[in-house]
């Protein structure tokens, strides 16, 4: 049996279904079932094999469906437009769609939400399965429509890549050595919870906040406007914006790193929310003590574990005293949770529903 991964995001482009596509394929050689990959022609990984299309949108489109119109083998579409419409024009026995939360809520101009609607309806209802990345992305599909069959299976994570490092080394090479430090990896956007951290750290005693420093590793459209905020806080002086880190020094921050903290909200009229939370879970990797909020996905991305913490969306004062405690209460070395899920168990799920008459 052969199994078309489709997936117009792919690396080099930047992204948490790219990065996905990419760790399914690589993990999918050493399986029974390596998958062909469907992707744009620059992004051939060495020694894939690989169906290419043309960039320029239209065109991608119209070639891909030339490709998987005769394809007769399972089709894994990592995101529903248009990947996953398009693999339903192909005879495929099974078509797979992998839902993420954020594409899944209405388009936020109202003309074009008509169409969108009908289609994502539509293919939601046409696939074979639908998976989702966490529990209350599937709550969102079934909102959207009744699937023939939809699974939760949460995202793996890369524990070769991400692995727990010599936390005063790491710091050093960030140059916050000797400061306790917070981290978030994330787009700059509102909705990502800064404003939660920055009222925390506002809380802090003069004493603590002198040797505390909150690495951010993101870049976005709101930075402006979060750094006005920051300033506004008073705590301005206490963050280092580190803009975009590439996939390979993310590790380091999260090394550096005494917690990890992402205080994502819920906004889905704009569109705006978590479906899981992929830094959280390298995070732990890296075996550092995160918290996250309860909303969207991210209790799904949290491991049951000591050093971990949930918290109400916007409860800066609860963030205030995990910070205490953590700052108080230092972990001497990282500390990874035991039975984190893998990219390998991850492609175990899919493969079983891919073999699945």
């Amino acid at each position: 049996m052969k199994i078309l991964l489709f997936s117009f995001n792919f690396p080099p482009n930047d992204g948490g279904i790219a990065r996905m596509a990419a760790e399914l394929f690589e993990v999918s050689k050493d399986s029974p079932c390596p998958f062909h990959l469907l992707t744009y022609e620059k992004h051939l990984p060495p020694g894939a094999t690989v169906t290419i299309v043309p960039k320029k949108r239209i065109w991608a489109e119209w070639a891909a469906w030339r490709k998987i119109r005769n394809w007769r083998d399972p089709v894994l579409a990592t995101i529903w437009h248009p990947e996953g419409w398009l693999s339903l024009l192909s005879p495929a026995r099974k078509k797979i769609i992998l839902v993420h939360g954020s594409e899944l809520l209405p388009h936020p101009n109202p003309i074009k939400n008509v169409f969108i609607r009908w289609l994502r309806q539509y293919t939601l209802r046409r696939a074979d399965v639908i998976v989702a990345n966490s529990q209350y992305t599937a709550r969102l599909v079934k909102q959207i429509a009744a699937p023939r069959k939809l699974i939760v299976n949460t995202p793996g994570v890369n524990l070769d890549k991400f692995r727990p490092q010599n936390r005063e080394d790491a710091k050093k090479r960030w140059g916050v050595a000797g400061r306790f430090v917070l981290s978030t990896v994330a787009v700059v956007q509102q909705h990502k919870g800064y404003e939660t951290v920055f009222k925390a750290l506002k809380q802090l005693p003069e004493s603590i906040l002198n040797n505390l420093t909150y690495l951010i590793a993101g870049d976005g459209k709101d930075k402006a406007a979060l750094q006005k905020k920051a300033l506004e806080a008073g705590v301005e002086k206490n963050i280092r914006w580190l803009g975009f880190v590439p996939d390979e020094d993310l590790t380091g921050v999260y090394a550096a790193s005494d917690l990890f903290v992402l205080c994502s909200t819920t906004l889905e009229k704009k569109r705006h929310m978590e479906g899981f939370g992929m830094a959280l879970l390298e995070a732990q990797a890296c075996g550092i003590p995160v918290v996250g909020t309860r909303s969207g996905g991210i209790p799904d991305a949290i491991t049951t574990h000591p050093q971990n913490a949930l918290i109400e969306d916007g409860d800066w004062d609860a963030l205030t005293r995990i910070i205490l405690q953590k700052y108080h209460h230092r972990q001497p070395h990282p500390v990874r949770p035991p039975n984190l899920k893998t990219w390998s168990d991850y492609l175990h799920i899919l493969q079983e529903v891919l073999g699945e008459n």
